[in-house]
């Protein structure tokens, strides 16, 4: 729908900090006014840079590095044996916050090349078969884009991913509330098998950054 489109500008970040007093902000929809104050640059008042796409990929790598930070912690106490019993509490922050990155990533890529606001759906799958139906519906895409096949290819691998991903993950706010409306619990046992679950992920990661690469490259060729 006409409505569903998006403005883009160009994603400026601008960080404000105080070490002394711990402070520290980013600012996403900086105008052009306030940024000629700072920089004596004639820029038109009053025009947005928000960029959804990259908005939503440098909250998306905050998710990352907070998944890492954890990762770390746990590997850690795998090897300190006298403190593993902290292990099961960070079980459910370390899922949360790697699905959550994934999430905001793949709707990030949507906006990218689709050029659309997602609509709500919190379904790693349901996310990339979205955006590769999106993709083969718009005749334009495929004929401007030289990349498309590659994409599709990347699409196809992390439907596979995610399939092995349920696994870990019954449904998608499974590591945020645990319990679903009714307090009921869809998967009593909750399991971290270190090596293989990270092995996976890694994947995931991996073949989410070969896809964000192809959509940077798409996008800039849209432009």
């Amino acid at each position: 729908m006409e409505q569903d489109k998006l403005k883009f500008g160009s994603g400026v970040e601008v960080f404000s900090y105080d070490l002394k007093n711990k402070y520290y902000s980013v600012e996403f929809d900086l105008l052009d006014n306030e940024i000629s104050i700072e920089s004596g640059i004639n820029l038109k008042p009053e025009r947005s840079f928000m960029n959804p796409s990259s908005t939503l990929n440098f909250v998306a790598n905050g998710y990352y590095m907070n998944y890492m930070l954890i990762k770390d912690e746990i590997e850690s106490l795998f090897l300190k044996s006298e403190n593993h019993k902290r292990i099961p509490y960070l079980i459910f922050p370390l899922f949360y916050s790697y699905r959550h990155f994934v999430e905001l990533k793949l709707k990030s890529i949507y906006i990218s090349i689709v050029r659309k606001r997602p609509k709500i759906n919190h379904d790693l799958s349901s996310l990339v078969k979205t955006i590769k139906s999106e993709m083969k519906s718009d005749n334009h895409i495929i004929e401007s884009s030289g990349f498309s096949n590659q994409i599709y290819a990347v699409l196809d691998l992390l439907i596979k991913d995610f399939n092995e991903f349920a696994e870990v993950e019954p449904k998608p706010d499974f590591y945020r509330y645990y319990f679903d409306i009714k307090l009921n619990i869809d998967k009593y046992k909750v399991e971290l098998d270190f090596d293989k679950h990270i092995k996976l992920l890694k994947r995931i990661t991996s073949n989410i950054s070969n896809l964000l690469k192809l959509s940077l490259i798409y996008s800039e060729s849209e432009n």
